[in-house]
């Protein structure tokens, strides 16, 4: 039986080749839009799950987190380039990056008020 840790990692391995292929075929702005819900569903399906998961979920959720702050920083990176190249509507970009970065204060505030015991 494979562990938490080994799905996690093939999951992001191919969840890596799907956003690529997005990205070369219509381009990084909509494989960003696409891809900034995975880390809010995975930490909404390892809450929920949580308990079945055992220590496993503390590699899930260090997954959730590597993928929040990645995504953020991409979205960061894209939101500056377009409204340096004076794009009609960031506004997509600043949702999605907005989006990415919930687990990682979703997380932060659960750790803050002790949700984890």
């Amino acid at each position: 039986m494979m562990t938490g840790g080994i799905v996690a990692l093939m999951v992001g391995v191919v969840l890596a080749f799907a956003v690529s292929a997005i990205a070369s075929r219509l381009g990084a702005r909509v494989a960003f839009g696409w891809s900034c819900w995975l880390p809010l569903g995975g930490l909404v399906a390892a809450l929920l799950f949580g308990s079945h998961l055992g220590y496993d979920l503390i590699a899930v959720l260090a997954v959730i987190v590597l993928a929040s702050a990645g995504l953020t920083g991409f979205g960061v990176t894209l939101t500056v380039r377009a409204v340096r190249e004076g794009a009609a509507a960031p506004a997509p970009l600043i949702w999605g990056t907005l989006i990415a970065a919930a687990p990682l204060l979703t997380l932060l505030a659960m750790v803050e008020f002790r949700a984890f015991k």
